[in-house]
């Protein structure tokens, strides 16, 4: 059965998003896009994709964003598209297993959303967890809020 285990947040992240038209039915392209990641040695914690764009976050960049490493990618990626860069960011991550089937449970949770600018959503592949990324200066906030209405509150007397 479907169950929410908890909700956290990691700070401290970047959304990175390349977009081109020039994935539109190009085999192979993702290879071009995670390629640099992997020479630069930069690990990708979360994925998105759609027709033109891919959007990944990091959350440790070797060097930090004026290093070696970051200018690397940079300059790897923008010969593949416009790169858009926006930190710092938090992912707000809910925990559990099935989640894809306890969507419509999600459905009062996501209420903690309005007024929140969601910048990417990210489901794992392993149905156990679900994450959005948003401003950090709204992660606690969301945190707290979908803790509240998806996990169950248990324990004994």
């Amino acid at each position: 059965p479907t169950a929410f285990c908890g909700v956290v947040s990691q700070s401290g992240c970047m959304l990175l998003t390349l977009t081109t038209l020039e994935m539109w039915g190009a085999s192979g392209f993702l290879f071009k896009c995670f390629e640099p990641f992997h020479a630069h040695s930069i690990s990708i914690d979360h994925v998105a994709t759609s027709q033109s764009g891919v959007s990944v976050t990091l959350s440790y960049v070797p060097g930090g964003v004026s290093g070696d490493a970051f200018q690397g990618l940079m300059e790897s990626l923008e010969k593949l598209g416009d790169v858009e860069i926006i930190q710092p960011v938090s992912c707000v991550t809910v925990v559990g297993r099935k989640i894809r089937n306890g969507l419509p449970a999600l459905g009062q949770g996501f209420l903690a959303f309005k007024g929140v600018d969601v910048l990417m959503v990210s489901a794992s592949s392993e149905d156990v967890a679900m994450s959005f990324v948003v401003r950090e200066d709204k992660a606690q906030e969301l945190v707290e809020v979908l803790h509240k209405e998806l996990v169950p509150v248990t324990g004994g007397d």
